[in-house]
């Protein structure tokens, strides 16, 4: 996985240790760079329990918790996945 390697004014993990820092990284890269995760960071510290229901999901690209459901096509939830599950990536295809 690449990505998260350098940011500026981080923001702290919101999780209680299930995300790792490295993960945090990637999605406050994806909050900036990519227009259609603009302001998932912040979802993330705001609904950071819905978000662990994803993680915690043993099919999390099915979850019916998924914040920003409505906002995300297919493709666009994979690539969550296979930052907060990586597991999960292959059976979510």
């Amino acid at each position: 996985m690449v990505g998260g390697t350098a940011l500026n004014g981080k923001l702290n993990n919101p999780s209680d240790g299930w995300l790792t820092e490295r993960q945090w990284a990637i999605i406050q890269e994806l909050s900036l760079t990519i227009t259609s995760y603009k302001g998932i960071d912040q979802d993330f510290i705001q609904n950071i329990h819905k978000w662990k229901a994803v993680y915690l999901s043993q099919e999390p690209y099915n979850c019916p918790e998924w914040p920003w459901a409505q906002s995300l096509n297919s493709f666009q939830k994979l690539l969550l996945v296979i930052i907060i599950r990586p597991d999960k990536f292959i059976p979510g295809v």
